[in-house]
């Protein structure tokens, strides 16, 4: 049986590669140690990080041959999806750092057809199974990715549409249901009519249109609760986008639904909304989705929150009991601007 070696880069012991089919377990054990390292080094020259060092050391190799400092994504989404076969028994352990990571490389792109093999082996590889509480999120991303190949790119709409997002929401109406209602607005699409038709079997006909006030107020307190418990900050945006696409709903059928809120689910979703700009400092899009749902809500008379919990911020230790409205906006902006 032929064996071949490679050299271990930085030292000098040779590593079994194995035959021309699947690469050897020292091969792949090298691999998974090192995946994330992979990433973030792609993730350094595609963000075009020209401080760090790497950027330096690795942009050519995905500069586009046309000369100039242009990526070559086209190139770059040959090598992740390359990766992700590499990974494809292991991607999931990964699977919240992927998602940010193909997110990311996928708008920087301007979203381009080439990153649609990257989406469907992240899929195919993580299953969705392990996907259940990245759900809302992948679908948001993939339907983003189709809205924005559809004037130019019909087939590789099409593949998205019908493989990809029509693929997750009937899987995930079969085996979760509890997460559909989360699930982003699907448009009335030819391409989607087997998705949508799946999310009206579990959540009723009349899903996505203006609901009673009670229904209403379940389903945003619902909502608020999955932001505010949320960890991944593509689980967050998410939950961001769910939050707006059930307030803009209900507004065009109601426009006082929000002033009609109890106080206590009215200052929990301000709360929540706050948290979220305070610890997305880092990822400027979705403090400025955020700011525009905040907008969308409307004016909020302050003095309902005066004597409720508007703190678990930076500095808030104990419940807040103020009667000086002053006093209390300048605690809530001492605890949520971004540091």
């Amino acid at each position: 049986q032929s064996q071949k070696k490679r050299r271990a880069i930085g030292g000098s012991e040779a590593i079994d590669v194995g035959d021309a089919g699947a690469p050897s377990a020292e091969v792949m054990q090298t691999l998974e140690s090192s995946f994330l390292h992979v990433l973030d080094i792609l993730e350094i020259v595609f963000t075009g990080d020209r401080q760090s060092l790497k950027w330096a050391e690795y942009s050519p190799l995905l500069r586009d041959s046309r000369g100039g400092d242009t990526m070559d994504y086209r190139r770059l989404f040959v090598a992740i999806a390359l990766l992700f076969e590499l990974m494809h028994e292991t991607l999931h352990r990964y699977a919240p750092k992927v998602l940010e990571f193909l997110q990311s490389a996928t708008q920087l792109s301007n979203y381009q057809a080439e990153s649609v093999r990257c989406w469907q082996n992240y899929v195919k590889f993580v299953g969705v199974a392990r996907l259940k509480p990245l759900l809302p999120a992948v679908v948001g991303e993939l339907l983003r990715l189709a809205q924005r190949l559809r004037p130019h790119a019909l087939e590789a709409c099409r593949l998205v549409c019908e493989s990809l997002i029509c693929g997750l929401t009937e899987a995930a109406c079969r085996q979760h249901e509890d997460v559909v209602q989360f699930l982003p607005s699907l448009p009335a699409w030819t391409e989607l009519k087997a998705a949508r038709l799946a999310v009206q079997k579990v959540l009723g006909a009349n899903h996505g249109q203006s609901q009673d006030a009670a229904l209403f107020h379940k389903r945003l307190h619902t909502a608020v609760q999955q932001l505010e418990s949320a960890s991944q900050q593509a689980v967050k945006r998410a939950a961001l986008q769910h939050i707006s696409d059930l307030v803009s709903t209900q507004q065009a059928a109601s426009p006082t639904c929000i002033s009609g809120l109890e106080t206590h689910l009215l200052a929990g979703l301000m709360r929540s909304l706050l948290r979220f700009l305070w610890e997305s400092s880092a990822w400027p899009g979705d403090q400025l989705k955020c700011g525009e749902l905040l907008g969308q809500l409307g004016a909020v008379d302050p003095s309902r929150f005066a004597h409720l919990d508007l703190g678990r911020g930076q500095t808030s230790q104990t419940p807040q009991d103020l009667g000086n409205i002053e006093l209390m906006t300048r605690r809530v902006l001492a605890d949520f601007l971004a540091p």
